[in-house]
């Protein structure tokens, strides 16, 4: 095993599930905040097409917190000295503030980060 994987934490098992997890927690938090913005909208004239998705977006919610606490457990029984490539699995990831954060690197945003895509 390459010694200089061992001497940067980033590169353990242990800090990449560990910075997965966080990330998780964070798109669990925008979630939150997007269905209570949901839910004031449709509150008023709610569907029962509108409450089914609005469940929908509960059980991602959910979902995102589960993954995040499981790897985040998964992160806590790896040995600290277990390495990974953290650099080439982030290579994967096309916006680059997530595969920084993933990485254990500081988040540089990436060039359309913020930019409105539905297709």
């Amino acid at each position: 095993m390459n010694d200089e994987r061992k001497i940067h934490n980033r590169n353990t098992l242990r800090s990449a599930l560990n910075h997965c997890a966080t990330e998780l927690a964070s798109l669990n938090k925008g979630m939150l905040n997007i269905q209570d913005a949901l839910t004031d909208h449709f509150s008023a004239n709610e569907t029962k097409s509108d409450g089914e998705r609005l469940q929908a977006i509960d059980a991602v919610t959910q979902s995102l917190e589960a993954v995040s606490e499981f790897l985040r457990e998964l992160s806590d029984q790896c040995a600290p000295d277990w390495a990974a490539n953290v650099d080439e699995a982030a290579a994967s990831i096309k916006l680059r503030d997530v595969a920084d954060r993933l990485a254990g690197r500081e988040a540089t945003p990436s060039p359309n980060s913020g930019d409105f895509e539905l297709f």
